[in-house]
């Protein structure tokens, strides 16, 4: 656990933000995933 936690900080870092929303959010707009179909 404490090993999810660490990397999801160092994540968390790299593109800014402070949260999981955020980080998925952030990951949308930069184009490193994509949203979910119907979400447009």
């Amino acid at each position: 656990e404490k090993t999810v936690a660490n990397r999801l900080s160092e994540i968390f870092s790299k593109l800014g933000v402070s949260n999981r929303t955020q980080a998925a959010l952030a990951a949308v707009q930069r184009g490193l995933v994509r949203p979910p179909a119907g979400d447009a």
